[in-house]
């Protein structure tokens, strides 16, 4: 997953302005990806944000303190 992440920060304008979003709004439920808070428990987390990467790929993540999330996905599709 830390490939994928290295390699989309780097090359991806779209993960860029998903990353730049997150910062100034980490709980926002608009803007670019179309978040959305997910159901339930998504591996052992709750209150996690799914951002959307592509048509088949979701970028997961959960808000843990003042400027910091824990990545939990950048490919596939809640997998």
């Amino acid at each position: 997953m830390e490939k994928a992440f290295n390699e989309l920060q780097t090359s991806s304008l779209k993960f860029q302005e998903l990353l730049s979003d997150i910062r100034e709004q980490p709980w926002a439920t608009t803007g670019s990806g179309k978040p959305e808070v997910l159901k339930g428990v998504y591996k052992g987390h709750k209150s996690c944000i799914s951002r959307r990467l592509n048509h088949e790929d979701r970028f997961v993540y959960k808000v843990t303190g003042p400027g910091e999330i824990l990545v939990l996905s950048v490919e596939g599709h809640y997998k």
